[in-house]
């Protein structure tokens, strides 16, 4: 998303969207008319993680740009013709321009890297300035909702606000439209949030003012809803419609999964939770309830296209059932294969979790389970009756119980990828998909144990740290 954000801002720029670039203490200027104001201000001269400048006397013609790092004598010259080469292009930072009166406006739509060389320039004038970002030291709010990496549309949430509201509206620029700002999560209290809603609809992207309530402000436009963009949700393939979302009512957990637009849901009773999920992301909502009980839930809920409604509804949650998670694999050790191979099993619940009647299958055939209960939470590794811990593998935990089996599939684990399925009377109890293993000693593991079965997004090959044998998969994101 980011980069096609990317695209739309500088398709902006070439179409006209304002007018020309930015600058500080210009050094022999082309046009001594040229001149440029910076917000917010800094003592060191240096330029802000998220910034706006404003150019005086800026010509009609010409676009801006923002590079990072220097710019070469070269493609200086080429600035000053007219001419933005390639090379030069995949440096350029995604920024929104726009014309007011005499004057033109500028702001990179995404964080500067602290402590880099940009370089500001202008079609038709050449280099600007050379400009130095400072150090990461200044307090930037959090945005909560819509999660990191989706757009934003007509509603956000922020948090770690530098001082508490009430806060004046902002105006979203070009166009001055209200961002009215309010206290707390979707109406949950709040000293250091706030809710914002875009009063209006904009037709074009539009930028917040770089500071709010005394931090950095998430510089990402806000767009205009998409022609295509849902109105109503779709009918549930799984689970029952709710406020937008479709909600899967299990034994002792909820699973929700929004169909039209982002979503937070923020909840009173039976307790206090607030979760933000993407369309079509399927994301756990409550757990620790109670199996076969009536449970009644209270809140609200945001959306990413600015509704904003109360919440109440009760459910009825199944029957009891086995929350055992096939959620790690070592299908290419280091060590000797298959002998160092191992799957990790991980009893998902509060509650004893019973291995009988289950079996796990793949391709080859099925392998029974030995007899064992595991603890609420308890982590356990299967392994062939030939296991042999190879030290050149993550070793595995002292403590860590082994559950051995005859054989793990055929002849071990295929480093192409397999699926594999853990079954008993009840039908399938957990699923890991088909998945290559390209690096030795790395295993495949789910991002989160709420990570659906059916979405191979919610699996990966493990960072550098290679495995995380009966410890949580840790990855970089």
């Amino acid at each position: 998303m980011r980069t096609a954000i990317g695209v739309l801002m500088l398709l902006g720029a070439a179409l006209g969207w304002g007018c020309s670039g930015p600058s500080l203490d210009l050094p022999e200027p082309a046009d001594a008319r040229l001149s440029a104001e910076l917000e917010p201000v800094t003592i060191d001269g240096s330029v802000p993680l998220s910034f706006r400048a404003r150019l005086r006397g800026a010509p009609a013609s010409g676009n801006p740009w923002l590079f990072r790092g220097d710019v070469s004598d070269y493609y200086a010259r080429a600035l000053k013709q007219g001419e933005v080469p390639t090379a030069l292009r995949e440096r350029a930072v995604s920024v929104r321009f726009w014309r007011d009166t005499a004057d033109c406006w500028l702001q990179p739509v995404e964080w500067l890297e602290p402590e880099t060389t940009y370089t500001l320039a202008l079609t038709g004038t050449g280099v600007i300035q050379v400009l130095r970002s400072e150090a990461a030291r200044e307090g930037r709010a959090r945005r909560v909702f819509p999660p990191i990496g989706r757009p934003k549309y007509r509603a956000a949430v922020v948090c770690e606000l530098g001082n508490e509201g009430p806060w004046s509206s902002l105006a979203l620029e070009p166009g001055g439209i209200a961002l009215r700002a309010a206290s707390g999560m979707a109406g949950r209290p709040s000293a250091s949030c706030a809710t914002l809603q875009v009063e209006g609809a904009p037709t074009d992207a539009v930028v917040a003012p770089p500071r709010f309530a005394g931090v950095a402000f998430d510089p990402s436009p806000w767009l205009p809803l998409p022609p295509t963009f849902a109105d109503e949700p779709s009918a549930c393939s799984v689970g029952e419609p709710f406020f937008g979302a479709c909600l899967e009512v299990l034994d002792d957990r909820l699973r929700i999964t929004p169909v039209a637009h982002d979503l937070m849901i923020v909840l009173a009773t039976p307790r206090d939770v607030v979760v933000a999920a993407a369309v079509g992301a399927r994301r756990l909502l409550l757990r620790g309830l109670s199996p076969d009980s009536e449970v009644e839930l209270t809140g609200a809920v945001l959306s990413s296209a600015g509704g904003h409604e109360a919440l109440r509804r009760k459910v009825t949650t199944a029957p009891a059932r086995r929350h055992l998670v096939l959620n790690e694999v070592l299908a290419n050790p280091r060590g000797p294969e298959p002998d160092a191979e191992w799957l990790e099993l991980v009893n998902d619940s509060e509650r004893p979790g019973s291995l009988s009647d289950l079996w796990l299958e793949d391709s080859s055939g099925r392998i029974p389970l030995p007899e064992a209960v595991l603890a609420p939470g308890e982590i356990v590794l299967v392994v062939s009756d030939g296991f042999r811990a190879s030290g050149l593998d993550v070793p595995v935990p002292d403590g860590v119980r082994l559950l051995r089996v005859p054989s793990l599939g055929a002849r071990g684990f295929a480093n192409g990828g397999e699926a594999l399925l853990l079954v008993g009377p009840e039908g399938v109890v957990s699923r890991f998909p088909s998945l290559a293993a390209p690096h030795a000693g790395r295993s495949l593991a789910r991002r989160t144990l709420d990570s659906s079965d059916d979405d191979p997004a919610g699996f990966a090959e493990q960072p550098a740290v290679g495995a995380t044998p009966g410890a949580p998969n840790a990855f970089d994101e």
